[in-house]
Parts: structure tokens; sequence; C-alpha cells
């Protein structure tokens, strides 16, 4: 397989992870999360029909385009590429709910284990849709000619595309992570309003972040915690407020900048 091949298959596992980024940070309510965690079935039939149909989508957009390239089950092409997208994302789809079943046994109300119990199921999410993505490429790929596809618009599309997972993980994410890394430390939030407010606050605030240091604008950085110090002036008095402050600032700066120059010195080279 030529190199230009490979850049447009790994696009399609991409693809998937956005699927999956979207399903899992973007689209789950808090109310999905609750139902879950209560173990009531619409929580997970609700999650399942939402990973499937976005990975369904995101996978008919590149079938569209490289769908010939797979081994041919029914003379239609269109049924072909349906064929396969209604199984490759039924499969997904099924093991990630699996995975998140599984999950909710070994769930307590302790923030440590919550923590590592966040990242085993990511890992294993992540593993499942590399997994299928690769049995799907490796046993039923032609032999097909595939040098129409440039090496050109595979890297460009590649570098769209994992631009698009940063800002996810940077946005969306984090935004879960430092309210299990802030509870774990015992800084959290009693006001669940407040605590609202300030996730919303933190992705604008990430979102700028990464955007000004993917562009080379890293001074500029500063007007934006300016900003947010004086809007917060008079909770800085609370000792308690500072310190929920102070780490979640720093640490929610810490993955925007890694995520920023990532993009600069990346992405954009």
């Amino acid at each position: 397989m030529t190199m230009a091949g490979s850049f447009h298959l790994a696009n399609w596992l991409w693809l998937t992870i956005i699927a999956h980024l979207l399903s899992d940070f973007v689209f789950q309510t808090v109310r999905m999360v609750d139902w879950k965690k209560d173990r009531k079935a619409r929580g997970y039939i609700l999650h399942f029909l939402i990973l499937f149909f976005v990975t369904f989508i995101l996978t008919a957009l590149f079938l569209r385009k490289y769908g010939f390239s797979l081994k041919v089950i029914h003379p239609s092409r269109i049924i072909n590429n349906l064929l396969y997208n209604l199984a490759y994302s039924s499969s997904i789809a099924v093991l990630h709910i699996i995975i998140d079943v599984s999950k909710e046994l070994f769930i307590n109300q302790s923030p440590k284990r919550d923590l590592i119990m966040f990242f085993i199921d990511q890992v294993l999410h992540l593993g499942i849709i590399y997994m299928t993505w690769n049995y799907v490429v490796s046993k039923y790929l032609t032999s097909i000619d595939i040098s129409s596809w440039t090496y050109h618009e595979g890297l460009r599309n590649e570098k769209i595309l994992l631009g698009i997972i940063v800002y996810l993980l940077v946005l969306f994410v984090a935004a879960v992570l430092l309210e299990k890394i802030l509870r774990l430390l015992d800084i959290d939030r009693a006001d669940e309003k407040d605590s609202n407010i300030s996730r919303y606050i933190g992705i604008i605030e990430r979102a700028l972040i990464v955007t000004l240091v993917s562009f080379g604008y890293v001074s500029s950085i500063g007007i934006i915690f300016t900003a947010k110090s004086l809007a917060r002036y008079r909770e800085l008095s609370e000792n308690r407020f500072v310190e929920y402050y102070l780490l979640g600032t720093l640490a929610s700066l810490l993955i925007a900048l890694i995520g920023g120059l990532f993009v600069n010195n990346v992405l954009l080279m």
C-alpha cells in the first residue's frame, strides 16, 4: 500500500475517534450519565443510538469517496458501503456499551477510583475502535489500485481531523478530567449551578488559549487571565475559592498550552 493510501485509511480511524469523543463528551448529557449510574436501560440505549448514528454518518463520509477499495459483497456500491457501515458502526457501538455497562460494576463513590476508571474506560474504548478499524482494513481491503489517493490530500485531511481531535480533547475531555481531579483533591464547588458556569467558562477559556497558541500569539494569553481575575475578584478573598481557582485555571492552561503547541508545531508545519 502506498503512503497516500495509508494516510487516507488512517483518516477513517480519526473520524471514528472523533465520533467517540463527540458521543461521549459532547452529546452525552448529565442526565444520560445519571441514568447510566442508576443502571437505567434508557441511558445506555440513548448513548448507543447517539454513538451509532454519529459513527455511521462520519464513516459514510469516508466510504462515499473511498468505499470502492473494500471487497464487494453486493453489486451496488451504495448498498455495499451501507452494509459495511452498518456492521462497522454497530460493532463499535455495541462494544462501547458493553464496556460502559461493565465499568459501572466497578464504580463507587471514591474519587480516586472514579479517576482511574475514567482512564481505563477511555483506553478500552480507543482500543476497541482501533481493533475494529484494523480488522476491517486488513480483512476487507482489496488490492484495487489506490494510486489515485494523493499524498498531499491525505496528509491535509489528516491534519484537519487531528486538529478537530485536539480541540475536542482540550475543550470537552479536559472539562470532565479537571472535574474529576478537583474532586479527588477535595477542591470542588458545592453549588452545582456555579460549577456548570465554571465548566463553560473553562471550555471557552481553553478554546481561546489553544487557538492563540496555535497561531503563535502566546503573549495574548495574559489578557484572558486578567479578564477572568477581574470577573472573579470578590471571590478571590475566599481561601477555598482561591484553591479551586488556581488549580483549575493552571491545569486548564497547561492542557490548552499542550494542545496549542501540538497544533502549532505539528499540524500547522
